[in-house]
């Protein structure tokens, strides 16, 4: 079980959580720049979805049982999400993931406007020779 615990297998694409339930292994991933959601069990694909939503939910069937595995937004600001998997609709596990910790986002973020500026820059300069030939 990986109740109340933060995920160590991040990058700043993705995320994976893991549920051991019985003999299967649930995992979940999620891209953080392409928004889609997946879920697997024993690494065969059971949900894949489209989202950027604040809560969402994946619903699928392990041995007949039907499973919810929903992901809810903490908190935008700190990135910090949890899961819960739930079995014929009782709690059966969850995951509190603290994504931001794990990375410097507002270094990211600096590097991401500065790589921007410096691109605009050079785009305007080669798209608008009339200005820059006043230079």
């Amino acid at each position: 079980m990986t109740t109340g615990t933060t995920n160590p297998r991040m990058s700043l694409a993705q995320w994976q959580s893991y549920f051991d339930v019985g003999d299967h292994t649930i995992r979940f991933t999620a891209s953080t720049l392409s928004g889609t959601e997946r879920v697997h069990v024993d690494e065969q694909l059971v949900c894949q979805q489209l989202s950027w939503k604040l809560y969402n939910e994946h619903h699928f069937k392990v041995d007949g049982s039907p499973y919810v595995l929903k992901l809810f937004t903490l908190s935008l600001l700190h990135q910090k999400f949890r899961l819960e998997l739930h079995r014929a609709g009782q709690l059966i596990d969850s995951d509190d993931i603290a994504w931001g910790t794990h990375y410097n986002i507002s270094g990211f973020a600096a590097m991401a406007f500065l790589f921007g500026l410096v691109g605009g820059m050079v785009a305007g300069y080669f798209l608008y020779p009339s200005v820059s030939a006043a230079l």
